[in-house]
């Protein structure tokens, strides 16, 4: 049953921030193993607040490890705002209000951090 709950939040979150959704409801899975790599992280930031020195460590890891298999979310969420640039939509998400800021002040909030919001959301 547990794992209904989490492919609802997940599902949830990204039809918020993007108007679209990971289809985890309609298949019944996680797809792309999108939330087995969130709940990695989630034990890797555990260590880590508990372990700082290993930070620099963390860093050799993600140089190594990033070169041979991105980030899932993170692809989604760069190929989310490049499309949505290509092609704006009217939807009333997070990423059209993250993207208004963006155009609003381009100095003080980058597609960098527009791409990190999202990122994070999902």
């Amino acid at each position: 049953m547990s794992l209904w709950p989490h492919l609802f939040a997940f599902d949830s979150l990204a039809e918020m921030n993007v108007s679209k959704n990971f289809g985890f409801l309609e298949s019944g899975t996680d797809v792309r193993g999108l939330i087995a790599i969130a709940d990695k992280i989630m034990h890797i930031t555990a260590l880590l607040s508990q372990a700082p020195l290993l930070h620099r460590l963390l860093e050799v890891i993600k140089l190594v490890w990033a070169a041979r298999r991105p980030n899932p979310v993170l692809t989604y969420s760069l190929n989310a705002v490049e499309e949505r640039q290509r092609g704006p939509t009217a939807d009333v998400d997070m990423l059209n209000k993250f993207l208004k800021l963006h155009e609003a002040a381009p100095t003080k909030v980058s597609l960098r951090e527009v791409t990190g919001a999202v990122f994070i959301n999902l």
